[in-house]
């Protein structure tokens, strides 16, 4: 039986300014995508197939429910998968992305584009 789950490809800067410096909007701050790219696709067996490029975005703050891959957080709450402990928003941050949703078999990934 075929298993598909959420293809992640994370691209984070990594502890020096260059590499922060290459990646615009790394935390989200802009509120956007912008310097972002996203995919979704399948992992069959350790191969990963389907991919197709594109953020597959939804409302800002729409619940986990809704078909969105990659959905921008930008207001106070909390993540039910955690029991309400845990911030939808970093410390002293403004924004964050939830990556994948709660209908079977979909999710979505994300990196940061160089220079964007």
């Amino acid at each position: 039986m075929k298993k598909i789950v959420i293809l992640l490809v994370f691209c984070m800067p990594l502890f020096t300014s260059k590499d922060f410096a290459q990646c615009a909007n790394a935390d989200f701050s802009q509120g956007n995508f912008n310097g972002w790219t996203g995919s979704t696709g399948d992992n069959y067996f350790n191969s990963y197939i389907n991919i197709v490029p594109g953020i597959v975005g939804w409302v800002p703050n729409s619940p986990p429910s809704n078909p969105g891959r990659q959905t921008l957080m930008n207001a106070p709450g909390t993540d039910h998968n955690t029991g309400g402990a845990l911030s939808v928003l970093p410390p002293n941050g403004t924004s964050s992305v939830r990556l994948g949703n709660e209908i079977v078999a979909l999710g979505g990934g994300g990196g940061c584009g160089g220079g964007g």
